[in-house]
Formats: structure tokens, sequence, C-alpha cells
């Protein structure tokens, strides 16, 4: 029987091997294949993910890095017509040059554009087979600090941080961040002579180092960080989007995840003096994100630790969003200037001025404050059921009534903190 058992077809004979292999090795083959391929997939996978991070979507890490150092005692401020201005321009230098941001200046190979009080940098992020075409977008922020020309107080140096610090931080890694995925030219643009009355802008738009008939649309951010009070983290404003009408209201809106953007009309922004101003006349698009000046801007309290660094990533991801988007062939923001302001002013800062009264007993607000607050409230009221615009200094006036009492907050926060 067990030699019956062993030349059954379960025996190890040649022909028996034969069979097995004929039956095997189609499936053998098969799985092999399959490995073969999934393999294959995982080495593309990889090697995608290896382009992706080396190509720089920049870790919060490396944007908190710089923000420290560009706002630390060593750099005194980066004021103007003083070795720290010049010290943070040599740093900018060497950051545009590391991150192959291909230079713009007023010279042929070089990033800088020298004018009386200080200098500009101006670099370029050009898509394959774009080479050598004028900017689409133009991302901008101030470099320098808020006094003209020194100190009054070498003992208490005023950082920065907010104002404008991290704004440069959030233009440079919103542009390493979009380099890989944008379909236009950007270019970025680093202000000097802020301090001076818009200075540097002003010398950029009389002496373009670039054709601006191709620009798009104008990026800039100026002050970033800052929250009024507790329970104000996400909101930050955006002035003049409506210069690019619905579609860039739209874009901003969408890419404006974790933010609570209060948009406010480009006749309130062309009056709040930043360096988008120096560009009206040339009728393009554009939109600054600020946080206002807060409890802490021009103040030796204006430091790293200071700065609501969540804040700052969330403007730096919806800008480099945003910049993509703007990048494509599709999108062509077409220019628009209202007559006068435009009523949703007075909506947002209804809205505005709701949640700052909401906030205003958790956070100290006085009675005198209080009752002028109301009062601001009514008047916006009553301009919404008139149907009325003419509030430019209004709004501003409001805003800046907010800010004084954070700051006046913030004063007493750290009385407090100190005792």
């Amino acid at each position: 029987m067990d030699d019956h058992w062993f030349s059954a077809p379960f025996c190890v004979s040649n022909s028996n091997m034969n069979r097995l292999v004929y039956w095997v090795s189609p499936l053998l083959k098969h799985t092999a294949r399959r490995l073969k391929l999934r393999f294959l997939c995982l080495v593309i996978l990889l090697s995608v993910s290896f382009d992706f991070c080396h190509a720089g979507t920049p870790s919060q890490e490396a944007l908190e890095s710089f923000l420290q150092k560009f706002c630390s005692d060593e750099l005194e401020g980066r004021l103007i017509k003083q070795d720290s201005g010049k010290e943070a321009c040599l740093m900018l230098e060497t950051w545009l040059k590391e991150n192959q941001i291909q230079p713009l200046g007023a010279k042929d190979g070089s990033y800088l554009q020298p004018f009386s009080d200080g200098s500009n940098l101006i670099g370029v992020v050009y898509p394959k087979g774009q080479e050598g075409k004028a900017p689409k977008i133009l991302l901008t922020a101030h470099y320098d600090q808020y006094f003209m020309f020194g100190r009054p107080d070498k003992a208490e140096i005023e950082n920065g941080a907010a104002d404008n610090a991290a704004g440069v931080a959030v233009v440079l890694f919103a542009l390493k961040a979009a380099a890989q995925h944008i379909q236009a030219p950007v270019a970025v643009a680093l202000w000097s002579g802020r301090s001076c009355g818009e200075e540097g802008s002003l010398y950029f738009a009389n002496n373009p180092t670039f054709p601006l008939e191709e620009l798009g649309l104008m990026i800039e951010v100026d002050i970033v960080g800052l929250t009024f009070y507790p329970g104000f983290e996400k909101y930050t404003f955006a002035y003049g989007a409506d210069s690019g009408g619905e579609a860039l209201l739209a874009d901003i809106s969408e890419q404006s995840h974790g933010l609570k953007l209060l948009n406010l009309s480009q006749h309130i922004g062309r009056n709040w003096g930043r360096a988008t101003s120096s560009f009206h006349r040339f009728k393009k698009p554009h939109v600054l994100f600020t946080d206002g000046r807060g409890s802490v801007d021009k103040s030796k309290y204006d430091k790293y630790e200071s700065l609501d660094l969540a804040k700052v990533h969330l403007v730096q991801q919806m800008i480099t969003n945003l910049t993509i988007a703007a990048s494509k062939p599709e999108r062509n923001y077409v220019y628009s200037l209202p007559d006068k302001s435009s009523l949703e002013d007075a909506y947002t800062l209804d809205y505005w001025l709701s949640e700052v009264r909401a906030f205003g007993a958790a956070n100290n607000m006085d009675q005198a404050t209080l009752v002028k607050l109301r009062k601001r409230m009514r008047t916006v009221k009553s301009i919404i059921d008139n149907e009325s615009s003419s509030y430019n200094s209004y709004t501003r006036d409001s805003i800046n009534m907010v800010e004084e009492h954070s700051r006046s907050y913030m004063y007493k926060s750290k009385k407090k903190s100190t005792k």
C-alpha cells in the first residue's frame, strides 16, 4: 500500500514535477509581476515625495527659525540708515540666494535696488519654460522698522516682530512653498524706507525693475501675528480685495482656511498708508493682509515671544494657496474701482464692533470705551439703514479706538504679570 501511495500523483517524480511547474509557473510569474509593479509604484511614490520635500514645502520650524533671527536683539529693529538695517538687508539677500530665488534688482545678477535711504530687494521664481517672462504676481512686505534714523533710547530695542519681520517671513516662505506649483512667474519685493513714508515702494513704483504690464495681482503683508484680545486669534483684515472684483474676493475666501477675514474696501486701504498706495495709479488688483496695530505694535513688547505663531502660519498658508491659484492661466482678475466705498465696509465694521463688544467684559473694557463703542455701533447701523458710504475716516477712527484699548489692555496685563 505504501508503494502504491508513493506512485500516486503526489509522488515527486519527473513527470509530476513537470506537471507542477506547468501549473504553478504562470501563478508565480503573475505574482512576480504584481510584486514588481507594486515595487515600481513605491519607488515612484517615494521619488515624488522626495522631490516635493526637496523642492521645499517649508516646515513651520524653518519659518520660525528665520523669524526669530530676523527680529532678534542682534538686528536692533532693522533701522534704516543704521548698521542693523544693512545687516537685515544682507540676511535677506543671503536667504534669496540660498533658496534659488532669481535676482531681479536694478542690475543684472543683483537683488538690490538702492535708493537714497536704503535698498529694496527684488527676486522672482519662474516656472519651467517661462524664464525671463514678466511676473504675473508680486508678493511684498517692508523689512525695516518704524523709527526713521535711530532709537531714542538704546536700552530698549523695538524688535518689530509683528511689524514687520513676520510679514517678511510670510511672503518669503509662501513663495518657497508655492515655487513648484505656480504656473506663471511670481516676484517678491522687500521694501526699505517704510518709516520714511513708503519711500522704498514709491521708488520702485517710479523705477520698476521689471515690466508691470503683465502684473495681475499684488499681495502685501504688513503686521501679522497680533491679536487684539484673547478670543480674536483667528481674525485678520484684508484691504482692497475688491480691486480684483468678485473673482479675487472668492479666491481669497476659498483659501482662508482657519482664518476669519474682515474684508474692507480699497478706499479704506488707500487711506491706510501702506505700500499698496504706491501702486494705485497702475490700476492693478491688490490686497493687503494685516492684523492692524494690535496691542504691541511700535513698542518694546513687539518681540518674537509676543507673536501668535499659529496665526502667522495660517496667513502664510493662505498666501501660498492664493499665489498658486492666481498663477493659473485662467485667473485674470479685472481691476475694479467703485466710485465710493462699498457699503460692505459698514457691514464688516458692524460685525467686527459687535464682536469687540462681546469680548469687552471678558477683557476688562472700561465703561467709557464701551460707551464710545456703542455710539459708533449706532452710527454704523445708521449708515447701513441709510445706505450711505461716506465714512472712510470714521472706519479708521473706529479701528484705531479698538487698537488703542487693546494696547492699554496689554500694558495693564504686562504690569500685573511683573508684580
